[in-house]
């Protein structure tokens, strides 16, 4: 497939799931499960994640931005957050099943 191809496939796709995904959410609101705990605690984590999401991408930009490619994206460094990206998901997800 040539780019201009790709290109506009991608555009379509992206088009779909960015109405697709809030909506399918704004349906499951209206969801009620029986006998199911409140789920009340889950929010403030989300914001949390996404707080921090969106430190580090405010960080990332500010380090290209001065032309420090290597502490943007060293590869190096790759193996070992994933293994701390692991082990601090599964200690929040430990208490969860």
């Amino acid at each position: 497939m040539t780019t201009p191809t790709l290109e506009k496939k991608y555009k379509v796709w992206t088009w779909i799931l960015s109405i697709t995904i809030p909506l399918a959410v704004a349906v499951l609101f209206r969801v009620k499960l029986p006998n199911v705990a409140p789920l009340d605690f889950l929010p403030p984590i989300y914001a949390g994640i996404n707080a921090a999401t969106a430190l580090l991408l405010i960080l990332a930009v500010i380090q290209i931005k001065k032309g420090n490619r290597f502490l943007h994206s060293d590869r190096r460094r790759m193996p070992a957050l994933r293994r701390l990206g692991s082990a601090a998901l599964s200690r929040l997800t430990r208490g969860l099943t």
